[in-house]
């Protein structure tokens, strides 16, 4: 700080004051100035991230959900159901029962006894697991370690 030796009023008394209160006062702008800047710059890297994390997943499975132990985070919907498809209907459909009654066994397959899944509607549940969040809850429920598990809607 600047300090300015001047007379006193008879002329003979010497004091210190202040220097350029004109500097004072730039300096106290510059200050306040830089934490704001600061300020705002964390608020907009911190909304950029959760802004670009959420964007991630708009047309992917939000993190965390399972179908059937088959964890679907992270992926398009044409994706998962590809993969149940190729889960129930490929591998399952191929498989068959065996029944023993007295002397007789007989095999039934799986396609015979017209099991379906429903795929579509348990890949859409998957897809809209936290859709129904505000922004900064979903971006909560990104990061957090939660777990949804669906079953697959099986028919007979």
């Amino acid at each position: 700080m600047d300090m300015n030796l001047e007379k006193g009023d008879n002329g003979s008394k010497l004091s210190l004051t202040p220097g350029n209160k004109k500097s004072n006062k730039k300096a106290k702008i510059i200050a306040i100035s830089s934490v704001i800047t600061i300020v705002l710059l964390v608020f907009l890297g911190t909304t950029t991230y959760i802004h670009t994390t959420v964007s991630k997943y708009e047309n992917l499975i939000m993190p965390g959900v399972q179908v059937e132990g088959i964890d679907v985070s992270g992926k398009a919907k044409d994706q998962v159901v590809q993969e149940l498809n190729s889960k129930y209907n490929d591998e399952i459909g191929n498989r068959s029962i065996k029944i023993k009654a007295g002397d007789k066994e007989y095999a039934i397959n799986y396609t015979d006894l017209h099991v379906e899944f429903d795929i579509d509607e348990t890949v859409n549940e998957a897809f809209n697991h936290n859709r129904d969040l505000g922004y900064f809850d979903k971006f909560k429920a990104i990061k957090s370690s939660e777990k949804k598990r669906l079953s697959n809607n099986i028919y007979l």
